[in-house]
């Protein structure tokens, strides 16, 4: 079954309701110790004790992402697959056993990701390398000896930094569907990397890159309706007809004081968020298997038929299980009297 736009925010809306509690659990487990590590990092003074121990806390950070986001990728999708397959609310004990049972091939799904995010982004960085060189001697000529030239070689090189971007977000979007594959399907590691690039281009790829773009725009449009308070009274006062210097100090000062409470907000809104988006791309993964099985489905008829047809046909056009030629066991007369 194919989903439309609409039935897919309405599966997504159901499980976020029914699931609330063991999504938000799990996703705050995972962030909230990130988060304290970051803001102590990021608090410390910059002299050097207090630099190494910030690079410290930052490694520390970047071990629990790396040892804790396979167990916190495996708890989300046990939860999403018992309401998929049962439709009823998950327990977090059971979740997290499944979680712990799965944790070595969410492992191998991550550490696989790193070398194909590596390799493609290594790829990447190189083709925009080569584009922004040529693009950069092509004009060479138009801006050599002017005062303008940084600025020309900026705009020179913007077409090829535009297309660099635009291939890494396309990466990430291939790779929309991996973080589901282990819980819900056998392949781990490179097959599911692989698998997910499958399901994207193979279970309606416009569909698919639909889905994750009105998702995007609405995540961002949520986001920017709360960022934008804050810098509206700081643009005001700095392109204000008329502005001195000290009213630019001033709303410089004021943005700076309220901005732990803009991140505290805009912190808790998307991890609130996070318990809507990521029900709904599990929809979108599941509708795009289902589209990708379907066509599997249908090629293997198309290449072999239909086994059962085939079976009768080989077999006399009998049916089973008498097929082979071989007759139906005779039931012997009953010589009672």
């Amino acid at each position: 079954m194919n989903k439309s736009l609409g039935e897919v925010f309405r599966s997504a809306w159901s499980t976020t309701k029914n699931n609330f509690v063991p999504l938000l659990v799990g996703i705050l487990v995972y962030t909230v110790p990130t988060m304290v590590l970051s803001l102590i990092a990021t608090s410390l003074p910059p002299v050097a004790a207090g630099a190494g121990l910030a690079v410290g806390l930052e490694l520390c950070v970047l071990l629990y992402v790396i040892f804790i986001s396979p167990l916190y990728m495996g708890y989300i999708t046990s939860v999403l697959r018992t309401w998929h397959l049962t439709g009823t609310p998950a327990k977090m004990p059971t979740a997290w056993a499944a979680a712990k049972a799965n944790y070595g091939r969410y492992m191998t799904t991550l550490l696989a990701t790193v070398v194909i995010s590596f390799a493609a982004i290594l790829i990447i960085a190189l083709i925009s390398s080569v584009a922004i060189v040529g693009s950069v001697f092509s004009s060479a000529g138009n801006f050599y000896g002017s005062s303008m030239a940084p600025l020309m070689v900026l705009s020179a090189m913007m077409p090829a930094l535009v297309v660099m971007v635009v291939l890494i977000l396309f990466y990430t979007f291939c790779l929309s569907f991996v973080q589901f594959i282990p819980g819900m399907e056998f392949p781990s590691g490179f097959q599911a990397v692989f698998k997910s690039f499958r399901y994207i281009f193979r279970g309606n790829f416009w569909k698919n890159l639909g889905h994750t773009l009105i998702i995007g725009l609405i995540t961002v449009g949520i986001e920017m309706a709360v960022i934008l308070p804050f810098y509206i009274p700081y643009f005001s006062a700095i392109l204000a007809p008329g502005a001195t210097l000290s009213d630019i100090t001033y709303a410089s000062t004021l943005l700076t004081a309220i901005m732990p409470l803009y991140t505290l907000l805009i912190t808790v809104l998307g991890i609130f968020l996070q318990t809507f988006t990521t029900p709904y791309m599990f929809e979108v993964y599941v509708n795009a298997k289902n589209v990708c099985d379907g066509k599997d489905s249908q090629q293997m008829q198309r290449t072999y038929g239909d086994p059962y047809t085939n079976f009768t046909q080989q077999n006399g056009n009998m049916q089973p299980p008498y097929g082979g030629g071989q007759n139906p066991p005779q039931i012997p007369p009953d010589n009672r009297r």
